[in-house]
């Protein structure tokens, strides 16, 4: 991401407030990749052949959408002392340096 639009996308969070909902509808892509991935990983596994490869595969997918979620969790629990010490008037400049 380059620097105006995240600078864009903090001020609209600073403006709208901080949204978990926001963030995982902005990553659909991501989240939607790793379900048809582990949906075909689970289809391998208990269809094709009964590797445990694929429930490797599975358990890394799950645990990186874990992660992912743990970490829109911890940002929103932090967001009033980010809102506090940005300088919200730097974050401005650059966004309008498009």
């Amino acid at each position: 991401m380059n620097r105006v639009k995240a600078a864009t996308n903090l001020l609209k969070i600073k403006s709208e407030g901080f949204s978990a909902r926001r963030i995982y509808i902005r990553s659909w892509k991501r989240l939607f990749f790793r379900i048809i991935v582990l949906c075909i990983a689970v289809y391998y596994y208990f269809y094709i052949e009964s590797d445990v490869l694929f429930l490797f595969l599975a358990g890394m997918l799950v645990g990186a959408t874990l992660q992912d979620i743990g970490w829109v969790l911890s940002v929103k629990k932090q967001w009033g002392f980010t809102k506090e010490v940005t300088d919200w008037e730097k974050v401005e400049k650059i966004a309008n340096d498009s």
